[in-house]
């Protein structure tokens, strides 16, 4: 497939970088001229922010095909908002995060019908190694934006304090790092070996008077549980 990618920061050079390896493809910085960059080419990406839409449309909204897709990748932008702006051209939506720079990335594509069978295997095919690519409402794109989205900024919180807990403890930041990636990996992996919920892993875990439900009892007290809920539920409002 021939694409271009509008949009050189992160996303869109890890996106470029990946569409490379099968595909032909152009990235397109700030100051190149975008309306030739499109012409002929059967994928646009466009990897910009969402406040430069209306730039973007002018700059290149005239010269767009209805044989194109149109891939938008702006957080908050609906498929009506963006036909507004394109409305020659066949457009898809998607909402990916940071991980698919190591093909571990969650990215949410919006279910539309106006894409043919072939249109959405030509979709499945170019992001195919990138992690976990589901179909959704566009009615679920902003709880998929707030979760995994800006969901691994919770991680890296997470995974500070309990580095910042190791040290305290005695351990080096080194070994503190390392023992806390290797667990998180490790719990990942036995959660879906088991095959069961996050809570009855734990209880097999938490043995009677033990010392883990005692820290369970102690972060509940501290509203660790009600804190990553609200801040995620917070992260989603602000999508809306």
């Amino acid at each position: 497939m021939k694409i271009v990618v509008i949009g050189p920061g992160s996303m869109g050079s890890a996106f470029a970088e990946h569409f490379a390896k099968a595909h032909d493809v152009v990235l397109c910085k700030r100051h190149d001229k975008k309306a030739d960059a499109i012409k002929g080419r059967e994928i646009v990406l466009l990897a910009v922010k969402p406040k430069e839409l209306g730039t973007i449309s002018k700059e290149i909204g005239a010269s767009l095909t209805k044989e194109q897709i149109l891939i938008s990748m702006l957080a908050g932008v609906t498929l009506d908002t963006l036909r507004t702006h394109f409305p020659h051209v066949t457009l898809l939506r998607i909402m990916p995060n940071l991980a698919l720079v190591c093909n571990e990335a969650v990215i949410g594509i919006v279910e539309d019908h106006s894409l043919s069978p072939q249109q959405k295997e030509k979709i499945n095919t170019l992001f195919k190694g990138l992690g976990l690519l589901p179909w959704v409402p566009e009615s679920k794109i902003n709880a998929i934006s707030a979760l995994a989205g800006s969901g691994p900024a919770f991680i890296y919180l997470i995974i500070e304090a309990m580095i910042e807990a190791g040290i305290y403890m005695g351990l080096t930041a080194d070994e503190a790092k390392e023992f806390t990636l290797q667990m998180i990996k490790g719990s990942v992996e036995l959660l879906k070996f088991s095959g069961k919920t996050p809570a009855e892993v734990t209880y097999r875990i938490a043995s009677p008077g033990g010392t883990t439900i005692y820290g369970i009892k102690k972060m509940e007290e501290e509203g660790v549980r009600g804190g990553i809920i609200n801040g995620l539920v917070e992260t989603y409002k602000r999508n809306l």
